[in-house]
């Protein structure tokens, strides 16, 4: 078994970053496929049995994913049309994570499968910047962040959101497994560098929100003079944004600086979920939710999760996304990291329906407690 636990981690990375790109790929040139989706089903399937397997540790967890069920249920239950399939692939891509954090706990890589799995990571990062700055200098579209002409390039990577949290998880990863080392590692500063390439606003500041958090774990006596030049250059940073770069400045000067800063989403919520919710939304469906079409999501992911959770339902789903993830003990710089990761949650969207996220913060939380470990 322990084999197994070695490799399963490394093979899902592998497995996952090349059914993505494949997907983009696909996507690029018209098309649609389901690759992805059956992967990701064998994966979950395979986390559910294992969890099943220790069914004694993980009662606890069991009867909080049943809780999550019949919550779920209650609110499909006043909409129509009830459980479509759209709306039960969604409820298992909100599950996939609280799985695989569960899966990761009890059954741990040992000290040579995380070793194996951070530096397939850390080398996966390294490829994938070669294949930005391909992007950037010869511009292929399947490269390419966004559709049309806004500059950004994430290499294999589907999606913009995918692509701002995995590049956060990244510089989290490399902070928290090496410390004060970290800045000697190269492989880091590929990392930062690519943050700037690929091109998204929420990860625009995530490097800001991390520059915070290194700062306050460090001993640097001058930290209040650095922050006050950080804010300073965030400031400059965010008029050169709105004001300076075309496609944001025509946004801000025709709808607003909330729109150009949240890339039309709040108009998506005035203009698509605030109005669903208010033409179909009783009692239960404000305390369990229930979608009949998620698309009407405004894409910031947790106004979205209550969304489709509702707002007890959401809080549960919370609780328990909270307890399998956080299986460690929290320091003060790993809770300002956090909270950081939260503000972009704000900003941006699918964080919780994104299946391969999970995995990259899974790589994190390895890192931390890695590190942990080794100074007992």
């Amino acid at each position: 078994m322990t084999r197994i636990q070695n490799y399963v981690p490394v093979v899902m990375l592998l497995v996952f970053v090349s059914v993505e790109f494949f997907s983009k790929y696909t996507q690029y040139q018209g098309h649609q496929t389901d690759v992805q989706k059956i992967v990701k089903a064998i994966f979950l399937v395979f986390f559910a049995a294992a969890i099943l397997y220790d069914l004694k540790s993980n009662s606890v967890r069991i009867k909080q994913l049943i809780l999550l069920f019949v919550l779920f249920c209650v609110g499909q239950y006043f909409v129509t049309p009830m459980f479509s399939n759209y709306n039960l692939t969604t409820f298992s891509r909100y599950l996939f994570p609280i799985f695989l954090f569960t899966y990761l706990i009890g059954f741990r890589p040992n000290a040579v499968g995380r070793k194996r799995l951070f530096l397939a990571f850390e080398w996966f990062l390294v490829i994938n910047f070669a294949l930005l700055l391909v992007g950037l200098f010869f511009e292929p579209y399947v490269l390419k962040t966004y559709t049309g002409d806004r500059f950004g390039y994430n290499g294999v990577l589907l999606t913009s959101s995918t692509s701002t949290y995995v590049y956060f998880a990244a510089l989290g990863y490399f902070y928290f497994a090496y410390r004060g080392e970290v800045f000697k590692k190269w492989r880091f500063w590929i990392v930062l560098v690519s943050c700037f390439i690929v091109g998204t606003k929420s990860l625009y500041l995530g490097v800001v929100l991390f520059t915070i958090v290194v700062v306050l774990g460090s001993s640097f006596k001058y930290k209040k003079a650095l922050f006050v030049i950080g804010g300073i250059l965030s400031i400059v940073a965010l008029y050169f944004i709105l004001y300076q770069v075309p496609q944001f400045a025509q946004i801000r000067e025709n709808d607003g600086i909330l729109s150009a800063l949240l890339s039309y989403r709040d108009q998506l919520f005035i203009d698509q979920t605030l109005p669903y919710v208010q033409e179909n939304w009783g009692v239960a469906n404000y305390l369990f939710g229930g979608v009949s079409d998620f698309t009407l999501r405004s894409q910031m992911d947790f106004i979205d999760l209550f969304f489709f959770w509702g707002i007890i339902g959401g809080i549960v789903y919370l609780i328990t996304y909270t307890r399998a993830f956080f299986s460690f003990k929290l320091e003060p710089v790993h809770w300002v990291f956090f909270i950081s990761l939260g503000l972009i949650v704000f900003t941006a969207g699918n964080f919780f329906t994104y299946t391969s996220i999970p995995l990259y913060l899974a790589i994190l939380r390895e890192a931390i407690i890695s590190h942990q470990d080794s100074h007992i």
